[in-house]
């Protein structure tokens, strides 16, 4: 299990949680693009600045997660 913060975000993403060293890590549009693929090294910050704002789902080892990006 992991937890994601803040959320909403304003680009900086804080993923926490046990075990997450190699879990991969994908973040989709509301339309199912994939645009983060990554392998995590562990508890991690994301920079999503990059990215739109909007709603985006995060499926890290089978759970997903819904993250607002409001910049």
């Amino acid at each position: 299990n992991f937890n994601v913060f803040p959320n909403p975000t304003k680009g900086l993403l804080n993923i926490k949680g046990a075990n997450l060293k190699g879990k991969n890590v994908q973040i989709y549009s509301v339309v199912g693009q994939v645009v983060v693929d990554l392998t995590l090294e562990g508890e991690t910050t994301l920079n999503l600045s990059n990215l739109q704002e909007g709603v985006y789902f995060m499926k890290i080892n089978g759970i997903t997660k819904r993250i607002v990006l409001s910049k």
